[in-house]
């Protein structure tokens, strides 16, 4: 296991390197030392992720009870025989924590969402990330065909809520809490959008999750695609009633896939209303430059923003989540430079 801390003196584990980051550290340190090397680029952004009294616009005092976090890895078998990989988050001390599960993007892996993903993990929660197939790190070949894609992205997600004592055996001094009493679901892109159908979205022609398949306490969708031609629409998101929180940025498009930011925002539109959340990040792409999904892109990460978006996720957490509260008082809305944040 990988052990990272986020109290005191974070220390971050790079390899066999460790670097210990005064907690002083902002947003505007790591962007100074962007020439760093990556490893020393990646410790700095899993701090800045966590000082977030520094930069967010909604709330300082969010990460007051941050907890440390280790990493590995499991293989879990499907009853088709199936081999499904999946990383897992955890928090440390021991304890009886809630799940999180996350949905990667097309193409890409649980691993390339590791500084987001610890984040969640240190809000009290056990998150559990399979690698679908699609991802580049198992395709050698062709791509599977998009429907192989998207029945076996659904089974990984609903496989997991019955499965959570083969996760536990991996887990020093952890239990999780039974899915029954309460979890939450997530995903980027792609993965956004199946977390989006454990919470009730159907897809064209789809059928709804059987009656008797656990519901989320709450989904948080970075970045999910808007309307696709005969796959999805905007009547795809009606059925979704749970409390949601959708992410995305102005510029966050996919040239001939998504062109225009506001399809993101499609889902917080039609969902049931009375507790759908819409953050829209000024300037953000579809990866926060390259801190999520695509991380070896040459460009500029979107820190601040992402300190941003973290703050109001966690905030979302605390509030709709199964865990104990980890930060003091309720999301609000509010309009600045760098983000907003709506309800409906």
């Amino acid at each position: 296991m990988t052990r990272r801390a986020y109290h005191g003196t974070w220390n971050i584990c790079e390899e066999a390197t460790v670097a210990e980051l005064p907690i002083a550290l902002t947003v505007s340190d790591y962007e100074k030392m962007n020439a760093l090397s990556a490893g020393s680029r990646r410790a700095i952004a899993v701090v800045s992720v966590l000082l977030l009294g520094a930069c967010a616009a909604n709330d300082p005092d969010c990460i007051a009870q941050s907890l440390s976090v280790e990493s590995t890895q499991i293989i879990l078998a499907h009853e088709d025989g199936r081999k499904t990989q999946v990383d897992i988050w955890s928090p440390s001390p021991a304890g009886n924590y809630p799940l999180m599960l996350f949905s990667h993007g097309a193409f890409s892996a649980p691993e390339r969402y590791d500084v987001l993903l610890e984040a969640i993990a240190s809000s009290g929660y056990v998150v559990a990330a399979p690698l679908h197939i699609d991802s580049e790190l198992l395709v050698t070949g062709e791509q599977p065909e998009h429907h192989e894609v998207w029945t076996t992205r659904k089974q990984d997600m609903l496989f997991l809520t019955g499965n959570t004592a083969a996760m536990q055996a991996k887990l020093s001094d952890i239990s999780i809490v039974n899915p029954e009493e309460g979890f939450l679901a997530a995903g980027h892109s792609y993965g956004a959008l199946i977390a989006q159908v454990l919470a009730g979205a159907v897809a064209i022609g789809d059928s709804a999750l059987p009656e008797a398949s656990l519901r989320p306490d709450a989904v948080i969708a970075f970045s999910p695609p808007g309307p696709l031609p005969g796959f999805v629409d905007i009547a795809s998101w009606q059925s979704v009633s749970i409390p949601q929180l959708v992410l995305t940025g102005t510029a966050d498009i996919l040239p001939g896939f998504i062109d225009d930011w506001r399809d993101h925002a499609t889902p917080y539109e039609q969902a049931q209303p009375g507790d759908q959340w819409l953050w829209v990040g000024t300037g953000v792409d579809h990866y926060f430059g390259n801190i999520i999904g695509r991380k070896t892109l040459d460009v500029a990460p979107q820190a601040q923003q992402f300190d941003d978006a973290i703050a109001v996720m966690r905030r979302f957490i605390s509030q709709y989540g199964p865990a104990v509260a980890s930060c003091d008082g309720a999301l609000t809305t509010f309009s600045g430079e760098i983000s907003r944040l709506e309800k409906r």
